[in-house]
């Protein structure tokens, strides 16, 4: 390599006559016909040093003035043009990777440009914009025939400004539905880049949030209204009751009443439950092989009072040939009984409701027709939803909480049917129909019971335990008027110690007390010798199936869920 040139660095040549400290000239440069050489370097301020441009000179001299200029007029050419081509290069590599980038989005992109006064076009839309605006050559199958022309005219809108601007506009699709579009557009160079996206679907999800947020409020508001309503007759039947010139006719009234109320209240708590057991997936069917026509009869007959008091014609249309299903019976008749009171409540005094069976070889159809109020068409996809009632403006207010369709038809889907109603619209009446699978004839069983003798009622020392005086106090006293002999407690530790000075038969006691909680109680009478013996039972308001066996586990024998009937326990504490 021949020495560098002291007075310009970065330029290579061979001195002549050669520099006593220059290394001897390689025998390939003669046998290629030049002694000496020239080197200007390519240097770049964007890319550094890029290679160097060399002059071969036949003889051992310098290069003429000439030759030097003409060397570097060649360098600066070289680098100018190298430095284009990489340049060029680096932005057709930025124009490819932008290009893929918007291409491959799933966010419609476009770049839209001026045609004429306040006229804009499309200059680029990337292929999911195109196919968003039917631009594409698919215009007949377009989400949003209607945006292409509201983006561009947009565009010349603001056309005098130059901050970006977003703004949400609506339209309706190819099938005549409300859809949204999100538009963001950022001007440049007098066009106009903009991304937009389709929010229906965010839109039509916001809206049933928004309504959902209203049902709940709405709910919140029936189940405050539905739960006072029993507690002013309850009110009123009990002092009738502590009055003393009522005879002894209007305290049995009075007491009716209350049941009844108690009954109603323990009703609307049960369709609360059931929902809550079906969101979360826990509630349990008691299957068996059952006849269709024992069902409904059942449920004609609990709802048959209702219909006659409005004077209402009720007929029943079943086949005489038994229809069997395999099914929890219960459920069933609750179904039937939440449809056929929906018919006696929106159809008028003096109304006709009618219940058809038509049955093929694996399904059942049950039409449960009236020619009441009828049901709007808007209103028919929403009827079956939690919380949703016919609107109060249209007949009297329904009483319930708004649940007792949308927990039917749960029912019967997870039986394997399902319901639907028709309406010819308000005022026409409205049909519900209850689709059930069929199930093969059982083998012949005999049908028959066991005679129990009859006893005179025992005369039982009982402990009863709960927190609240009101309720432990009146079970003490119903079960001293049937009886028995009754002590009292009002928190767990109480009851433990009653427990061991009184030794009772039989303990009934609450859940959540103060002290000892009704578990702990059960487990600390259970682990007595005393203890062992005793009937235990637990009256509480947690009502759920994992509370249930978690009192069994605990040590009691049986559970009862507030309110509970006094007829059950009175034959739990009789057995």
């Amino acid at each position: 390599m021949p020495p560098r040139c002291a007075a310009m660095p970065g330029w290579w040549c061979r001195r002549w006559p050669p520099h006593p400290s220059s290394p001897p000239w390689p025998p390939w440069a003669s046998r290629l016909g030049f002694a000496a050489l020239h080197a200007v370097p390519l240097r770049s301020t964007l890319h550094g040093t890029l290679g160097a441009i060399t002059v071969h000179l036949p003889e051992a001299r310098e290069p003429t003035p000439r030759q030097q200029r003409l060397a570097d007029l060649c360098a600066s050419k070289a680098v100018l043009v190298i430095d284009r081509a990489r340049i060029q290069e680096a932005a057709l590599r930025s124009q490819r990777r932008l290009r893929v980038a918007l291409e491959s989005s799933q966010v419609s992109f476009g770049i839209a440009v001026p045609a004429a006064a306040g006229v804009f076009i499309w200059d680029y839309l990337n292929p999911v914009g195109a196919t968003t605006l039917g631009l594409d050559g698919s215009a007949a199958n377009a989400r949003l025939p209607w945006a292409s022309a509201r983006i561009l005219q947009l565009c010349a809108e603001h056309q005098a400004g130059e901050a970006a601007w977003s703004v949400e506009v609506q339209g309706a699709d190819a099938s005549g539905a409300s859809c949204w579009l999100q538009i963001s557009a950022t001007p440049f160079d007098g066009n106009v880049a903009v991304w937009f996206l389709d929010i229906s679907a965010r839109k039509r999800q916001e809206h049933q949030l928004r309504d959902n947020d209203r049902q709940k409020d709405e709910f919140l508001a029936v189940l405050a209204h539905e739960l006072r309503n029993p507690l002013a007759p309850i009110r009123q039947a009990a002092a009738l009751i502590a009055a003393p010139q009522a005879s002894a006719e209007q305290r049995q009234r009075s007491c009716q009443t209350i049941e009844r109320q108690v009954e109603r209240m323990g009703a609307l708590l049960n369709d609360l439950v059931d929902i809550s057991r079906i969101t979360f997936g826990r509630i349990t069917l008691h299957n068996a092989v059952v006849t269709l026509q024992t069902v409904l009869q059942a449920a004609a007959e609990a709802t048959l009072a209702s219909m006659e008091e409005k004077r209402q014609t009720f007929a029943l249309h079943v086949p005489e040939a038994p229809l069997w299903l395999q099914a929890d019976p219960l459920r069933l008749e609750q179904i039937f009984i939440n449809l056929l009171g929906n018919a006696a409540r929106y159809t008028p005094a003096g109304g006709r409701i009618t219940l058809t069976v038509q049955a093929s070889e694996t399904e059942v159809r049950v039409d449960i027709a009236d020619n009441g109020i009828g049901i709007a068409p808007e209103r028919l996809a929403d009827l079956f939803q939690m919380f949703g009632q016919l609107d109060p403006r249209l007949t009297e207010r329904s009483p319930g909480l708004g649940i007792g369709l949308a927990l039917s038809r749960e029912l019967a889907r997870l039986q394997g049917g399902d319901i639907i109603v028709t309406s010819a619209g308000l005022g026409q009446g409205s049909r519900f129909t209850v689709s059930l699978p069929l199930t093969v004839a059982p083998p012949a069983s005999v049908v028959g019971g066991v005679a129990v003798a009859s006893a005179a009622p025992a005369t039982r020392r009982i402990l009863v335990a709960d927190e609240n005086p009101d309720i432990a106090d009146t079970i003490a006293e119903l079960l001293e008027l049937d009886g028995h002999e009754v002590r009292v407690a009002y928190d767990g530790q109480q009851a433990l110690t009653l427990f061991q000075s009184y030794g009772p038969e039989i303990v009934i006691s609450d859940i959540g007390m103060p002290g000892l909680t009704g578990h702990q109680l059960a487990r600390a009478i259970r682990a007595t010798p005393a203890g062992q013996a005793v009937r235990m039972i637990a009256m509480t308001g947690w009502g759920q199936p994992q509370d249930q066996a978690e009192a069994l586990a605990a040590g009691f024998d049986h559970h009862l869920t507030k309110p509970a009937d006094m007829q059950t326990l009175y034959a739990l504490v009789g057995a």
